[in-house]
């Protein structure tokens, strides 16, 4: 069995908060989800010289998961005018290299990724009551090409 020392262990980050950063715009949220990626299966399946068959999986084409974004809603109108343009047939100004990054409680920086071409493909605000005191949330969801953690 092997022996793993223990002051190689190390404890992981605890996120308090998000923010999206992009190109001149930064602003702060409290959910982020769809950080992901996969890649489709392709399988290849061919006989041997005795017959039997044989099955070699390879991978085929990637997919970037979409990204969310929650946080409560303020008079910053700048998320809304970025969905703006996609809504205006602006798409080529609209996409953008943004990063999102995850900060700790004292508001430092504990990591980053880097999206490549995004663009805000939907936007929501949470329904409204007149006898609910709860925050207005607003989401944003982000399609891009290409994620890197940096």
């Amino acid at each position: 069995m092997p022996n793993f020392p223990f002051d190689s262990l190390q404890d992981p980050h605890i996120v308090h908060h998000f923010a999206l950063e992009i190109q001149g715009i930064s602003v702060t949220f409290s959910e982020c989800s769809g950080l992901d990626s996969s890649n489709e299966v392709i399988e290849h399946i061919e006989n041997d010289a005795l017959g039997h068959q044989q099955t070699t999986k390879m991978p085929g084409r990637i997919k970037w998961g979409d990204v969310t974004l929650k946080r409560g809603v303020t008079d910053n109108m700048d998320l809304w005018t970025w969905r703006k343009q996609v809504i205006d047939g602006q798409i080529d100004m609209a996409r953008k290299d943004a990063s999102i990054l995850m900060m700790d409680a004292m508001d430092q920086q504990i990591a980053r990724v880097n999206l490549k071409r995004c663009w805000p493909s939907a936007y929501k605000s949470s329904d409204v009551k007149s006898a609910d005191n709860s925050v207005m949330i607003e989401t944003i969801v982000l399609a891009h090409e290409f994620a890197e953690r940096a």
